[in-house]
């Protein structure tokens, strides 16, 4: 009876990870380069870091959100306005400073279909990527962190942006990739190579934005600066809330390091709103 027994658990053991291995397959593919790898030969590891049922939706609602309210805005334009009374409530002004909801809810408004379209792939790509492993509400942080970065930044450098977009979450969400890789070095599989990619795209992007403000003869009016900031403040969160499989004694230091610069700077850029009242434009009623 004891055989038996051992027999039956051994097949049902087998079948419960042909099952798990059937059911995991295709999201274990997707996320295979950019989850740390050596946490995979560990099932119990696998099982606590990554889960895809139910699958990870923060960057899902927050796409369609951006979605919807796009198409209600360009239905309701006139002839008179090109911006709907959407994009009107919602888009960063700066001579509506007073009205604190706008840090963040512009980026709910884009300037056309190809802005939308390019902002909805990367951030859904790179973003359900990481919810996979941190879950979506530490990427909404960190989305969040870069939006409101990337405006606070934007509006101190020049104070007469008007802001629309949501780059400043979609750079925070991709140098998120860079501090999952710093804070899992040793349990990445080519970490150099991963963290070398990332930083081409980032440079290369911030690059083409910079160009096309200052040196093209056609300027598109870009905010690099929010692409920036919203970078900078991805990579801090990032490094203070991405799951660390690992915890070493640098890390440790990296952690503080990032949390105490992170602190400084907003504190810094919210200061200057509170106080730099003459810095910016009047305010309108």
């Amino acid at each position: 009876m004891t055989k038996l027994g051992g027999l039956f658990h051994r097949w049902q053991r087998n079948r419960n990870a042909s099952i798990f291995t059937s059911k995991h397959y295709c999201a274990c593919t997707y996320v295979a380069v950019l989850v740390p790898q050596k946490a995979f030969q560990v099932e119990e590891e696998y099982h606590d870091k990554a889960k895809y049922c139910p699958p990870p939706l923060g960057m899902v609602i927050i796409s369609i959100l951006e979605i919807i309210l796009f198409c209600c805005d360009k239905s309701l334009r006139t002839a008179s306005n090109v911006k709907g009374p959407i994009s009107v409530l919602l888009l960063y002004d700066p001579t509506k400073r007073y009205q604190a909801w706008r840090f963040i809810t512009y980026m709910f408004v884009h300037n056309g279909e190809f802005h939308l379209i390019v902002n909805l792939v990367v951030q859904l790509f790179l973003g359900i990527t990481l919810e996979v492993v941190h879950r979506w509400w530490r990427v909404l942080i960190i989305y969040l962190a870069g939006v409101v970065a990337g405006s606070l930044v934007a509006s101190i450098c020049n104070p007469e942006v008007i802001l629309v977009g949501a780059s400043g979450g979609v750079y925070a969400i991709l140098t998120a990739h860079i501090a999952s890789i710093i804070m899992n070095w040793k349990e990445m599989e080519y970490p150099f190579v991963q963290l070398l990619i990332y930083l081409i795209i980032t440079i290369c992007d911030i690059g083409s934005a910079i160009y096309e403000r200052h040196i093209s003869p056609t300027s598109s009016g870009v905010s690099y600066t929010a692409h920036i900031a919203g970078a900078v403040a991805g990579l801090l969160m990032g490094i203070n809330i991405v799951r660390n499989i690992k915890v070493t004694r640098s890390e440790i230091v990296i952690w503080w390091l990032s949390i105490v610069l992170y602190i400084v700077l907003m504190g810094v850029a919210i200061v200057w709103h509170i106080a730099g009242k003459t810095y910016f434009p009047v305010q309108n009623d």
